[in-house]
């Protein structure tokens, strides 16, 4: 996964033309969307459970995580995703990124990995209005 690598772009780029060349807009219409963009990055990182221990949906900082990527090697960088539905009253979709951002960030979800001895950790949050996709790492 290209997020391990910090290759950040390349990874935007590959989740925006797997977005749009594979799912459809019933996919993610409904009363809980979110659940499918989930869905869609347990997936992808299903195949990196021998590196990386996964959870999902669990109890970090002061509230829960949507998928946590902890590193059993302690040189590999943890990682956080974090999901939002967009709301036109938001603004635009990259404010709707950025409020993931400060959700990791002012809930404290990087206690779970620093609890492991993991120092680097990558905070990825994936904002989305139907097929439109808008990723923000730090």
């Amino acid at each position: 996964m290209e997020l391990i690598h910090e290759n950040y772009e390349e990874f935007k780029i590959a989740f925006k033309k797997i977005v749009e060349r594979t799912i459809s807009y019933f996919d993610v219409s409904g009363e809980e969307p979110e659940r499918f963009y989930h869905g869609l990055i347990l997936g992808m990182v299903v195949g990196l459970s021998k590196k990386y221990i996964v959870k999902s949906n669990r109890e970090a900082g002061y509230g829960r995580a949507d998928v946590i990527l902890i590193p059993k090697e302690k040189k590999e960088p943890g990682i956080i995703f974090e999901f939002k539905k967009h709301y036109i009253k938001e603004g635009d979709l990259k404010n709707s990124a950025e409020k993931g951002i400060k959700q990791i960030e002012e809930k404290g979800y990087e206690e779970e990995i620093k609890s492991y001895g993991i120092e680097k950790i990558i905070k990825v949050a994936i904002a989305f209005d139907k097929k439109n996709v808008e990723i923000l790492i730090k």
